[in-house]
């Protein structure tokens, strides 16, 4: 009996350290990157003019949205997938509404992130329907 215990116990063991490690590889990709918004498929306004960036680091996000500082939170999943939750910023506002428009398009495309595409220097954010939506380039 007690040798089933301790084989149980090795198993289970076993198993956590394999999750926790799991969850470590799935969080490494993004972490401690810094991207700067260069296109996206749904407007027709230039994200460039605005300077937008996007920092990961421990499972928080950050960046400019052009205009103001926000904040949140990410999660990593199987197959790509990507959450961003908590979303917060500061509430100032440009005196050019062309900025204005750029930065609200920025945090409301944001919204609808759901899978990540990583390749070199890119970064895709797409859609639930694997469309591209925001492109970045690493800072």
């Amino acid at each position: 009996m007690k040798k089933y215990l301790i084989i149980i116990g090795i198993v289970l063991l076993l198993g956590l350290g394999s999750f926790l490690g799991f969850k470590y590889y799935l969080n490494k990709d993004l972490d401690n990157t810094n991207w700067q918004v260069t296109g996206w498929s749904t407007s027709s306004l230039d994200p460039t003019k605005a300077n937008i960036t996007l920092s990961f680091e421990d499972h928080k996000i950050g960046g400019n949205g052009g205009v103001n500082s926000y904040g949140g939170d990410y999660k990593l999943g199987l197959h790509n997938k990507i959450t961003f939750t908590n979303i917060y910023s500061t509430e100032m506002a440009s005196t050019d509404p062309e900025i204005n428009a750029i930065e609200s398009m920025y945090f409301t495309l944001l919204s609808q992130i759901k899978y990540y595409q990583l390749t070199n220097n890119a970064l895709k954010l797409l859609d639930e329907n694997k469309n591209e939506i925001i492109i970045l380039e690493k800072n």
